[in-house]
């Protein structure tokens, strides 16, 4: 499909990533475009499309550094998303709140506008799923201007989660590395 949408318009090409996991896509892509702005966010639909265009507004108005979306907001939601999971994730949003002292709803959703530079200029350690966390809190450790808008979060309807038991321990990796880390060292991009 994105091999007949590069054919068909111009602005449209495609890349394959050259390193493996979630992160190597990111990072490479936003050194492969040239864009003021990116947008990541997942193709398996539990990040709905549609909240781009809010997304762009709110980076207008507020002229943000990074919009992100939230679940936890009013107008946000969840749907299906199981007691457990919704325990747990609440616990997480919760802990990264205190450890940061942020009045941010959501860390841990994975679909956010960014201006490019913070994508393009910063030290990311994570490759896999807290990739998303550290993402966020890189830039809110550095000071840049983060807005949030609700979203309604909706169940995948093929294939499975990736994100077990052991992938959630590994969010604590960056939740303690950036906030112990000092703001100077997070800028320096020694390590892709």
């Amino acid at each position: 499909m994105a091999k007949d949408l590069a054919q068909k318009y111009d602005k449209v090409s495609c890349y394959y990533q050259l390193k493996p996991f979630v992160a190597a896509a990111v990072l490479e892509a936003a050194d492969h475009v040239n864009s003021q702005f990116l947008v990541y966010m997942s193709a398996d639909g539990e990040t709905p499309a549609e909240a781009i265009p809010r997304m762009l507004e709110t980076q207008r108005v507020f002229n943000a550094d990074v919009v992100s979306t939230s679940r936890w907001i009013k107008g946000g939601s969840f749907s299906n998303y199981g007691g457990v999971k919704y325990l747990i994730s609440f616990l997480a949003q919760q802990l990264c709140r205190l450890v940061y002292q942020s009045r941010l709803t959501e860390f841990t959703y994975g679909f956010r506008l960014y201006r490019s530079e913070i994508i393009r200029n910063y030290n990311y350690h994570e490759q896999k799923h807290p990739f998303f966390l550290e993402t966020l809190l890189v830039p809110l450790r550095a000071g840049y201007k983060i807005k949030e808008i609700p979203v309604k979060w909706v169940p995948r309807v093929e294939g499975q989660t990736v994100v077990t038991l052991p992938t959630l321990i590994s969010y604590l990796r960056p939740l303690i590395f950036t906030r112990i880390q000092s703001r100077k060292s997070l800028s320096s991009k020694q390590i892709r």
